[in-house]
């Protein structure tokens, strides 16, 4: 008995690690096609986080929406060669740091929570951090988007 139960934790390990690096390897696809972000979305993210896009698209009308950045970077400014640091985080989330060498801050993390099935994994949330009254705040993009919409319809009321 205690021999299976061994063979069972060392199998349950490995098929974390191969998780683990389907996961980073969803998340780089977005870091290698950034130009793109609208496209490989709809390939690598969950329906409700497509939804969430859209539905601040139509928002916006052609204008700038809830959404005023790229949650990808945690910003508006691309820096030139960033570097990317890829990390699977204590929950299985995938944590990015994005380096800009000369930038203030040097380094934004952006975390990524996915859902994968057997042998393929969907972005489900993005969550940036800001700082807030001088304390970093970290957010789920999808929540925020859905937060300024319900605002924004209250106040046409």
């Amino acid at each position: 008995m205690r021999k299976i139960l061994i063979l069972l934790g060392i199998c349950g390990a490995l098929n974390a690690g191969e998780f683990d690096n389907l996961k980073i390897e969803t998340v780089k696809k977005i870091y290698q096609n950034q130009e793109n972000f609208d496209k490989i979305c709809g390939e690598i993210c969950t329906n409700s986080l497509k939804i969430a896009f859209l539905k601040d698209e139509e928002f916006a009308n052609g204008e700038i929406g809830c959404l005023d950045y790229a949650p990808t970077i945690s910003g508006q400014d691309v820096c030139d060669n960033p570097e990317y640091k890829f990390e699977i985080l204590k929950f299985g989330d995938v944590e990015v740091e994005q380096i800009c060498k000369g930038w203030t801050p040097e380094s934004q993390k952006i975390i990524y929570k996915l859902e994968c099935g057997e042998d393929d994994c969907k972005i489900s949330d993005i969550y940036n951090t800001a700082n807030y009254e001088g304390k970093d705040e970290t957010f789920s993009v999808k929540e925020m988007i859905y937060d300024c919409l319900k605002t924004h319809q209250k106040e046409k009321k």
